[in-house]
């Protein structure tokens, strides 16, 4: 549900708590995360806290777009941060054992993913999130009505989905494949606003068939270090008009020995 003031949360506490005691737990909860958030999005935490069922808990596999959720999950990869006019954003991607989706953080609640605050396997609770369909598929958005909490009291057992997805049925979301390299195209060069990408492609080839895979930038030269019957991983590849990427997000290695 969407909330937008002290006010409107201070009404669902006024039962349990007094005014003062509001403000004070809203100061603390501005201290305890080191002056990143302000004082309407502390007071998220502390109706959190106070009545942890308020915000109604969902997953990751039953995200919808255009509403607003609450979910545990666990980090898996932490990306750089970016500076645009509309100001700062990071790219995080989470999950739980139901699938994977890209966690955005704007702004004051960018801190939290700064100077090692989060790490792969870290539990978070996303309060408030705003989801909606992003670069990589299902994306939920912590801005200006939203928070996280990244070590929230009493976390349930997060585990993240680790399994391999056979490659023809990779058809939306973030997912991991392993496959064998059948070829590996010549890097090729494109002229964009932001400068030069570089994007090879690569035909793999597991025990569903065979598929093309788009490596760009940093893994468009990674690639360049294997060679055709290589067994490879490949994670965090996202699906984009039916095909197979590999971007800022994703990466590869050889895969694991059976």
């Amino acid at each position: 549900m969407p909330v937008h003031d002290k006010e409107q949360l201070y009404r669902h506490l006024q039962d349990v708590m007094s005014r003062e005691d509001f403000e004070e737990r809203i100061r603390a909860e501005v201290e305890a995360y080191g002056g990143l958030i302000d004082t309407a999005t502390a007071a998220l935490v502390v109706v959190d806290k106070t009545k942890p069922h308020f915000f109604s808990s969902t997953t990751v596999g039953d995200l919808k777009p255009d509403t607003d959720a609450t979910l545990y999950v666990a980090v898996d990869y932490v990306g750089d941060t970016h500076v645009f006019d509309r100001g700062r954003v990071v790219n995080i991607v989470v999950g739980d054992a139901t699938g994977r989706c890209v966690l955005v953080l704007w702004d004051a609640n960018v801190g939290l993913a700064e100077n090692s605050r989060m790490v792969p396997g870290q539990v978070l609770k996303v309060i408030n999130g705003y989801v909606k369909n992003g670069y990589y598929g299902l994306e939920v958005n912590v801005g200006r009505w939203g928070v996280v909490d990244p070590a929230p009291p009493h976390p349930p057992r997060i585990e993240p989905s680790t399994s391999t997805v056979p490659l023809l049925r990779a058809a939306r979301g973030i997912v991991d494949v392993e496959a064998t390299v059948r070829e590996i195209a010549p890097t090729r060069v494109y002229l964009t606003d932001k400068g030069e990408s570089f994007a090879a492609v690569v035909r793999a080839a597991d025990s569903s068939g065979q598929r093309s895979i788009t490596l760009w930038n940093h893994l468009a030269r990674d690639i360049q270090g294997y060679a055709p019957g290589d067994r490879l991983r490949f994670r965090r590849l996202y699906v984009k008009d039916g095909e197979l990427h590999a971007g800022d997000i994703s990466s590869l290695s050889p895969a694991p020995s059976c």
